[in-house]
């Protein structure tokens, strides 16, 4: 199985001359998996990015990794 691919909604956006916030919701559903998530991204002046997200799993599997990716 590879990556599941995700579904985006209420994307916010909040974008100032100085800062940004970008909050979404996203699930991500293949076979048994459904695992569902909110994410927020903010940055300021100083040069800080924040990402955190909260989610819950919607049902049983065994998958360690789901959600976002920074390489």
């Amino acid at each position: 199985m590879g990556t599941i691919l995700p579904k985006l909604s209420n994307i916010q956006m909040d974008i100032q001359p100085d800062s940004f916030r970008i909050s979404y919701d996203v699930e991500n559903k293949q076979g048994d998996i459904d695992f569902f998530w909110r994410g927020a991204i903010s940055g300021d002046t100083a040069g800080t990015i924040s990402f955190s997200m909260d989610g819950e799993a919607r049902s049983t599997f065994r998958r360690n990794r789901i959600g976002f990716c920074v390489l």
